[in-house]
């Protein structure tokens, strides 16, 4: 049997990725858990935390780091509740969504949130409370397309303080509504079925977009009335939340980073930790308790979160620099002291040097003092007296004694040196 409600609710979302869910919706006890799988990921759909202090991300909680960035990644196509789909392959419903985010505002570890979405959007019933809970968080959030941002998932996400692309690539818009319509009267007759719609008077548009006949100009128009009002509720939605938009970009197209960031629905392109930053950033300045979205301190000061990013990229850079600053002026100090201590060192050195020559010295003079008391006699006893023709001639007492006096002065110089 065919599973027809699907095809009565209201998308917002893209084209293909609404036929695929569809297909899988009807599907059901058939479908495989890997074809679920194919539109959400459940390693990656589980929230995870960076630690605020250092913004590195931490694969744990840790009680002794009492500061996080909370990242709800919000991934695949999305409805209110996941339900079945959400046991299979870890898909979750915006109902989840809220809960995450309102658990996370209730956490006191948690500074601010990040949204890593990647989705083509999903059913519009549940984007709306989505968007709101969002808008109205008490704490920072910031949304973050790592790789598509589309329909439902931009309604919500532009409801954030700020919305950042992973890289240029990165898809943004979709915006608009849509739905889809099956005849399927000549399945039911092959099935051997023929089906009759019985209404109440009165409510004869009950029964509008039913599968068992073609749709009528009276029945589209009806049908596109309802989709307008709904398109109009996102619109004013998405303007309410950056009044700076491009009235281009609500044309229902899809755009790259670039283009959509030109357009004003994004504020600009960067990684994911920069991202992180960002609500760090938010999370403390002094314009956090102003709920109004899409409106950082800077914003407030005219400025584009652009120049806000590399204001704040600046200061980073200024404080690391002026850190590098106060290291070389340290380095520089040591340099300096290390050469005092050289010199100091080759004074030693040089003073080594005179110590070795001045020992040398004072050996050579303890050696010629060794030999003076076996030449003393010689030297002041022995002169040849010319007048007594070769006669040695006898010292007197006076000419020994001063010979003697002589000597001991030698001797006491000798002394004085060595000490």
């Amino acid at each position: 049997m065919k599973y027809t409600a699907f095809f009565n609710l209201l998308w917002a979302c893209e084209e293909q990725y609404m036929a695929k869910m569809i297909a899988i919706l009807e599907k059901k006890g058939e479908i495989t858990k890997e074809e679920v799988a194919s539109y959400s990921n459940s390693a990656k759909n589980k929230v995870y935390y960076f630690d605020a202090a250092t913004t590195m991300e931490g694969k744990a909680r840790k009680n002794s780091k009492p500061q996080y960035v909370a990242v709800i990644p919000v991934m695949g196509a999305m409805f209110k509740r996941a339900g079945w789909i959400e046991q299979a392959s870890g898909l979750k419903g915006t109902e989840q969504l809220i809960q995450e985010i309102r658990q996370a505002e209730q956490d006191s570890s948690i500074v601010g949130i990040l949204l890593q979405i990647d989705s083509p959007g999903g059913t519009v019933d549940g984007t709306e409370t989505l968007g709101n809970v969002i808008k109205n968080a008490k704490k920072p959030i910031v949304a973050f397309a790592d790789g598509m941002i589309a329909s439902a998932a931009y309604w919500a996400g532009s409801q954030a303080k700020e919305v950042w692309a992973s890289e240029s690539s990165s898809l943004v818009g979709s915006i608009g509504v849509i739905t889809r319509h099956v005849n399927n009267a000549e399945y039911y007759k092959m099935n051997g079925q023929e089906v009759t719609y019985i209404v109440s008077s009165g409510s004869d548009k009950k029964i509008i977009g039913n599968d068992t006949k073609p749709l009528s100009e009276a029945d589209i128009a009806s049908i596109k009335e309802s989709l307008d009002a709904t398109r109009q509720t996102f619109e004013n939605t998405v303007r309410a939340a950056r009044p700076s938009i491009n009235s281009d970009a609500f044309d229902g197209g899809i755009y790259n980073a670039e283009k959509a960031k030109s357009l004003g629905m994004i504020d600009g392109i960067c990684t994911l930790q920069e991202a992180v930053n960002r609500v760090v950033y938010l999370a403390n300045s002094s314009d956090n308790n102003n709920n109004s979205t899409n409106n950082s301190s800077a914003k407030m000061e005219g400025k584009s979160e652009a120049a806000v990013l590399r204001e704040v990229m600046q200061a980073q850079i200024d404080e690391q620099k002026q850190l590098a600053t106060t290291y070389q002026a340290q380095l520089a100090e040591k340099e300096k002291q290390l050469a005092a201590l050289q010199v100091q060192a080759n004074e030693v050195s040089g003073l080594k040097e005179k110590v070795a020559k001045l020992e040398a010295e004072n050996a050579s003079l303890k050696a010629e003092l060794e030999k003076q008391p076996a030449n003393l006699g010689t030297s002041v006893a022995t002169k040849v007296d010319a007048n007594n023709a070769g006669e040695v001639k006898r010292p007197t007492a006076k000419r020994l004694s001063d010979a003697l006096n002589a000597e001991a002065s030698k001797t006491d110089l000798v002394e004085k040196f060595l000490k």
